[in-house]
């Protein structure tokens, strides 16, 4: 007869076990370089909070990402929380004895069932955190690590476009906003795919910054952002307006697209969002 352990092995949510004690313990950013081609143009794609359970997904991502045409496709991968993290902390440690053998079903069914109808999952301040991580990483590590990358790998490039979805937009925003940590770098296009990032930020300064355009992607009923738990109005919700300080030449540099993506669709349509890149 199969262990209760024998039955659940092969469970998604083993990989999200196991993908818990490795976000404990790596705590850094990484890039991955999805594609090696020949071009002068390099993407870099910054995913959001919750989106990297295991790392079948970084797996899953790049795989998506590489079949993209136009330019090498890179990814950055940040310690953005996942969702099921704001319980497994305190839920592993009672696990540990069924996930070692020494117990049995019905002792895993007993500690479960009062933990799932007691336990209020403090998930407004496990978001918060990871906000205030994509901040951190935007700030501090983000174009230092591109520029490890791009001298380990002997890689130059003319243009460099940057594309984040959700708290990756945010990411990007604080990455850009000290015009200094990226001078050198020839960025121009800035793509924010339901950005979870206020509209009240200073985006004629990230416009000052880049050579292209920054393109906004946001869908009214992005119910996502609509729980954010904030009274935030994010850019992934409502089209960005410049100050009236704006010249002419900056309004046309900044393009606002509505869609109808729910909040996770955006990478399901990323093709589409980069061959209108493309067109540019």
């Amino acid at each position: 007869m199969s262990s209760p352990q024998d039955l659940i092995k092969d469970i998604p949510f083993m990989d999200l076990v196991k993908g818990y004690f490795d976000r404990q313990k790596d705590q850094k950013a990484s890039i991955y370089q999805c594609t090696h081609r020949e071009t002068d143009t390099l993407n870099i794609y910054v995913h959001g909070y919750s989106a990297i359970g295991h790392q079948k997904e970084i797996e899953n991502m790049m795989a998506k990402i590489s079949s993209i045409e136009g330019g090498d496709q890179w990814l950055f991968v940040w310690p953005s929380g996942f969702i099921l993290d704001a319980f497994l902390d305190d839920l592993i440690p009672n696990l540990k004895p069924f996930l070692s053998g020494k117990s049995s079903m019905g002792d895993l069914i007993s500690l479960l069932l009062p933990f799932l109808s007691k336990k209020t999952l403090d998930l407004i301040n496990h978001f918060k955190h990871n906000q205030k991580q994509a901040e951190k990483f935007g700030s501090a590590h983000f174009f230092e690590l591109l520029d490890q990358t791009l001298k380990t790998h002997k890689k130059s490039y003319q243009k460099i476009n940057l594309i984040g979805h959700s708290l990756g937009a945010r990411l990007l925003y604080h990455a850009l906003k000290n015009q200094a940590t990226h001078e050198n770098f020839p960025i121009e296009n800035v793509i924010c795919l339901g950005g979870a990032v206020s509209i009240d930020e200073d985006w004629l300064g990230i416009l000052n910054g880049i050579n292209g355009q920054l393109r906004n992607y946001y869908a009214k009923n992005d119910l996502a952002l609509t729980i954010k738990p904030d009274s935030e109005r994010c850019i992934g919700q409502y089209p960005i307006a410049l100050s009236p300080k704006a010249e002419t030449a900056d309004r046309q540099r900044l393009v606002n697209v509505e869609v109808q993506y729910a909040h996770t669709e955006y990478w399901l349509n990323i093709d589409r969002v980069m061959s209108e890149i493309q067109k540019i």
